[in-house]
């Protein structure tokens, strides 16, 4: 069984402009935990979770420093621009995920579930040559069709 057997091909998408609060509504409405980013051309330029929006709540954590001659260095100053990057997003495109791991329409459903698993997701956006959204591919969708000999058509 083959990625174009299984997946989703009418996908809920987001723009990278989107407000994050948007985003949250269309999560709640339409009961997902994530969705493509997409732009203009319908390529795929990321990813968005509902971990990431929750990521925003998370306290800012605080520096460590290092002591050296009477002098206070960070030592995570990288980290802490990028958390407070996080917490101050107001834009799809400041926290979405913008490498999405992706794989092709003839992918099959053993590789879907070891890149899944492999990388700790949910879900794989399923995309042609051009980086176009062709459709998406869930943990659940692995399950119905696997175990309950359903597809997505």
């Amino acid at each position: 069984m083959l990625a174009k057997d299984i997946m989703t091909k009418d996908v809920i998408t987001v723009s990278p402009a989107m407000d994050l609060k948007e985003v949250a509504e269309i999560f709640i409405r339409h009961n997902i935990s994530g969705a493509p980013v997409v732009d203009s051309q319908k390529r795929l330029v990321g990813v968005i979770t509902e971990g990431d929006l929750v990521k925003q709540q998370r306290p800012l954590q605080k520096p460590l420093y290092l002591m050296f001659l009477d002098s206070a260095f960070p030592i995570n100053q990288r980290e802490i621009k990028e958390e407070i990057k996080v917490i101050t997003a107001g834009k799809v495109e400041e926290l979405m995920s913008s490498e999405p791991i992706t794989l092709p329409e003839y992918a099959d459903v053993s590789e879907l579930a070891q890149v899944m698993l492999s990388k700790k997701i949910n879900r794989l956006p399923i995309v042609n040559e051009e980086d176009e959204l062709l459709g998406i591919v869930t943990r659940q969708d692995i399950i119905r069709a696997t175990y309950l000999g359903e597809d997505n058509d």
